[in-house]
């Protein structure tokens, strides 16, 4: 399925790129390998067959069509018709993926907003969330033929853990006629209003109706999905790319077709790689039509069925809380680690006094400024919480603790250092 390559792209070098050129499963030379094996024998064919079958008459025939095909060849809109389509299925991928569906909104807001530790709580919370990832699994087991394969019978989804036994002949009894994607909606949305009206468990009104709402949005990015597979791309596009994909190369077999006193080695090496490029533009563009089946890098959503109910489950049960009254290991970095250049205002460096006295506009570099903030945090002596108390404590700064001192001795160190500079500069110009 989904093919991870971004370690080997951490970096802009050329290993980087080799091992991308050199990856199989999921890349271009798997996905054109048959089809252009296929092109290249019917180039191979067509060259024999100039050389060695034809007559002098024939040949002289073909050497007077040859060139009024390669002028027709740019007459053909190829550029134009397969980048708009290619730009509509990225699209359209890229929405299917947003509205795949993930549990942890759900589950972190029934934890948080169903105030009850109860055994009998803690079920319908497990209820909600495995509610929630049964509709999905109801949703992908029609539109993803690997969910399909996985659960090619409701019972297997029994079977699975995902449904109970009695929870399945409630959903056997209503009608085939339609999908029946709501019902274990339904099912989590009165368990929210039974915690609501019965156990008083969610506080109020508002609460449980954030809670259904957040179920909504669930069910209507499911919706979606569904709606994606019920209306594709419309057939004739994606049909007529196809056949002019198809028909420019066949035509550029004959077109760029050599002759024995020719350098035909050049040529049959150019026309390898356009009929490459062109068949691996339109490769790209028939994965992403439907990633939701069994391509190397179509979606996961076995993975995710799995991941929601694990995770959902997970939260739902709690991972407890850390002592709330640690105290902080520091006000800043502990480590020199050198984090980059951050953002700095453009004209943040800028000495306006300075600049007018010098008659000059020229700002400071901000390579200089950067390395000079960073000199001033790193360059200065650590101090303990008891050197900055005392420090304050003779500016009679009440109310503050050790970590607040610190941070205000810090930044007042951070203004005399700041102002000392400034004043150095004007002494030099003057």
């Amino acid at each position: 399925m989904t093919v991870a390559y971004n370690f080997d792209v951490c970096s802009s070098t050329w290993r980087s790129v080799t091992k991308i050129l050199l990856r199989w499963r999921g890349s271009v030379w798997k996905s054109v390998a048959s089809e252009l094996l296929f092109w290249s024998l019917v180039y191979v064919a067509l060259f024999v067959s100039l050389t060695y079958l034809l007559n002098e008459g024939q040949l002289e025939n073909f050497k007077q069509i040859r060139p009024i095909l390669d002028k027709c060849l740019p007459r053909v809109p190829l550029t134009l018709m397969v980048s708009f389509f290619v730009n509509l299925v990225y699209n359209r991928w890229k929405d299917i993926f947003n509205k795949i569906g993930f549990i942890d909104d759900i589950a972190l807001s029934i934890t948080q907003l169903i105030n009850s530790d109860t055994a009998e709580t803690r079920i319908v919370k497990r209820k909600i969330v495995r509610y929630a990832v049964l509709t999905q699994t109801l949703v992908f087991r029609d539109i993803s033929l690997s969910v399909r394969q996985r659960f090619p019978e409701i019972k297997s989804i029994v079977n699975a853990g995902i449904m109970t036994e009695n929870e399945y002949q409630y959903f056997d009894d209503h009608s085939d006629i339609n999908p029946k994607y709501w019902i274990p909606i339904q099912w989590a949305m009165r368990l929210i209003w039974r915690e609501r009206s019965e156990t008083i468990t969610i506080c109020n009104d508002m609460i449980a109706y954030n809670l259904c709402e957040k179920l909504h949005r669930f069910r209507g990015d499911l919706q979606l999905l569904c709606c994606f597979d019920w209306v594709p791309v419309p057939l004739s596009y994606p049909q007529i790319v196809f056949i002019a994909v198809r028909t420019y190369i066949a035509i550029s077999m004959v077109a760029r077709q050599t002759f024995s006193n020719e350098n035909w080695i050049l040529n049959i090496f150019v026309v390898f790689i356009e009929t490459l490029l062109h068949i691996g533009w339109i490769k790209v563009a028939e994965t992403l039509l439907n990633p939701l089946g069994t391509d190397d890098d179509d979606f996961e959503c076995n993975f995710v069925i799995d991941r929601n109910l694990m995770v959902g489950y997970e939260i739902i049960d709690g991972v407890g809380m850390p002592p709330l009254h640690d105290k902080d290991v520091s006000t800043r970095p502990i480590d020199k680690y050198d984090t980059g250049h951050g953002y700095i205002g453009s004209v943040a460096d800028v000495d306006v006094l300075n600049m007018e006295r010098a008659g000059d506009r020229s700002a400071t570099h901000h390579s200089i400024a950067r390395r000079r903030r960073r000199s001033n945090l790193t360059d200065r002596p650590e101090r303990d919480e008891k050197t900055v108390a005392a420090s304050v404590q003779e500016t009679n700064a009440p109310g503050l603790n050790a970590p607040q001192l610190h941070v205000v001795m810090e930044v007042s160190e951070q203004c005399s250092t700041s102002s000392i500079g400034s004043k150095k500069n004007i002494e030099k110009t003057e």
